[in-house]
C-alpha cells in the first residue's frame, strides 16, 4: 500500500510555479507570525489574543500539500502496513 504515490500524481497536475508559491506563502505566513507575536510579547504588548493560531494554521494548509501531507501520508502508510501486518499474523494464528 502506497498512499504517496497517488497524492504524488494528484498533485503532480498542479502547476510547479503554483505549488512553490502556495508552500513559499504559507511557510512565509507561519514564519511572520509567529515572529511578531514573540516581538510583541517580548516587548511587553501583552500579545493580544495570544499565540496566533489561526495564522498557522492557514500558514499550515498553505504549506500543506508540497510539506505536510506527504508526511502525513507516509506515517499513514506506515501505520496500515503494521496493521496488515497484525491482522495476517492473528489470521495464522486463529487458524483462518
Amino acid at each position: 500500500m502506497n498512499l504517496l504515490s497517488g497524492w504524488a500524481t494528484l498533485w503532480g497536475q498542479v502547476p510547479a510555479g503554483w505549488r512553490i508559491l502556495l508552500a513559499a506563502g504559507g511557510v512565509l505566513i507561519i514564519i511572520v507570525s509567529i515572529a511578531v507575536w514573540l516581538y510583541k510579547k517580548r516587548k511587553g504588548n501583552g500579545a493580544p489574543g495570544g499565540f496566533p493560531t489561526v495564522l498557522v494554521v492557514l500558514g499550515g494548509l498553505m504549506a500543506g500539500p508540497e510539506l505536510i501531507v506527504p508526511v502525513i501520508l507516509l506515517v499513514a502508510t506506515a501505520l496500515l502496513t503494521v496493521l496488515s501486518a497484525i491482522v495476517t499474523w492473528a489470521a495464522g494464528f486463529l487458524g483462518g
